[in-house]
């Protein structure tokens, strides 16, 4: 992403808070635009990341999910993986 930060915020639906993430790559796979986010009260270790799939229907809001299907995780890491080298997701 060419060393810019940008960030999506989510509504949790359990607690209605809204959770900020700083969107750290991007990737398209079969038609669909996935984003590698980490949270932004993470501290600089940042260890943890999380997969996003757009699911807008319009391009008015942008709405996101988050992946928490195993082997579409997976399929998506791989792909995250082998776009850039500088980090590494474990699966």
């Amino acid at each position: 992403m060419s060393g810019e930060f940008k960030t999506v915020f989510l509504t949790d639906e359990e607690t209605g808070e809204e959770v900020g993430f700083e969107i750290i790559d991007v990737v398209e796979v079969d038609g669909n635009k996935y984003l590698l986010v980490v949270l932004m009260e993470e501290d600089e270790a940042q260890d943890r990341a999380y997969i996003l799939k757009d699911i807008s229907q319009d391009d008015k809001e942008a709405v996101y999910r988050l992946v928490d299907d195993d082997e579409e995780f997976n399929k998506i890491a791989v792909y995250f993986m082998e776009d850039n080298n500088e980090y590494e997701i474990e699966i």
